[in-house]
């Protein structure tokens, strides 16, 4: 659970809800950074965010990638071809950028203790764009959806790289995963 003060990255932030929970999670003194790449979703955020009356989120309309680059947004809300299906024809184009560059571009921010990843089979190339968080943040913490059976394995392998630990592990009917991971270098 993200506490007062804490920086939070809600990647795949869709309409807010993780957003808005950890907006008032962590307070006046906290942040809370609301990463949403379809464009009708990031429209909703805002509203969420305005509704809310909450001013310690920063909203950013990208793609969270290995590269920068533009990458097609599926209407299945990926940005992989192989998790779009047969709708292969229906996208739009979107920015997409590391989360090392948008965090530094954006709010000047290298320390981070937690960050939500939901982004429908695209979570190893989120993580590749985030070396400089994973190395530099010292008490982090990751919650992420891991889309698709094959996507695990290369995931757990990357994290264990940065001394990441499960701290939960959640498996569902399809084989979609819910992992809570955390720096093993930390004090429990």
């Amino acid at each position: 659970t993200p506490k007062e003060g804490d920086i939070v990255v809600d990647i795949g932030a869709a309409f807010g809800f993780y957003t808005i929970l950890g907006a008032k999670r962590v307070g006046a003194k906290g942040k809370v950074v609301a990463i949403e790449a379809q464009p009708d979703s990031f429209e909703m955020l805002n509203r969420n965010i305005k509704l809310n009356q909450l001013t310690n989120i920063i909203p950013l309309n990208y793609a969270v990638y290995s590269k920068e680059t533009k990458v097609k947004l599926y209407n299945t809300y990926s940005i992989m071809p192989e998790s779009a299906g047969k709708s292969t024809d229906k996208f739009v184009e979107v920015n997409a950028n590391t989360l090392d560059n948008i965090l530094r571009q954006e709010e000047k921010i290298i320390d981070v203790n937690w960050i939500k990843i939901d982004v429908e089979g695209a979570e190893l190339e989120v993580l590749k764009g985030a070396h400089n968080v994973l190395s530099n943040s010292k008490d982090i913490s990751l919650l992420i959806e891991v889309h698709g059976r094959n996507n695990y394995r290369p995931l757990i392998e990357f994290l264990d790289s940065y001394n990441f630990n499960i701290e939960l592990e959640k498996t569902y009917e399809g084989g979609d995963k819910h992992l809570i991971v955390r720096k093993s270098n930390l004090a429990r």
